[in-house]
């Protein structure tokens, strides 16, 4: 089984670094990479949170390390754990070949 991205080390050590939810580091790559990010819930807490994205920004190499989780033979998930049909690949540059499952 996958790892959903928010559980991730990296990710999670990055959140502690800024002080923010994992939920909010994969928000600011994300749109740091240029990439639309629409942000799901249906919590008020939870919406309120995804907006804290823009106190912040990662480096490039913090972006690199995150860009590199979507790389063949890593483990993990970057959608929700609801939607496993989607993998990491999708939302890498020109990688639509693997997904994770």
């Amino acid at each position: 089984k996958c790892k959903p991205l928010m559980e991730d080390d990296n990710v999670k050590a990055l959140a502690k670094k800024y002080e923010k939810q994992p939920a909010n580091i994969l928000l600011r790559w994300g749109i740091q990479r240029g990439t639309v990010v629409i942000p799901k819930s249906v919590t008020p807490s939870r919406i309120l949170s995804n907006s804290d994205i823009f106190s912040f920004e990662l480096t490039e190499e913090e972006k690199k390390s995150l860009d590199d989780l979507g790389k063949p033979g890593l483990e993990g998930c970057f959608n929700h754990p609801k939607t496993p049909w989607l993998g990491r690949s999708e939302f890498v540059e020109g990688k639509t070949d693997h997904y994770c499952n």
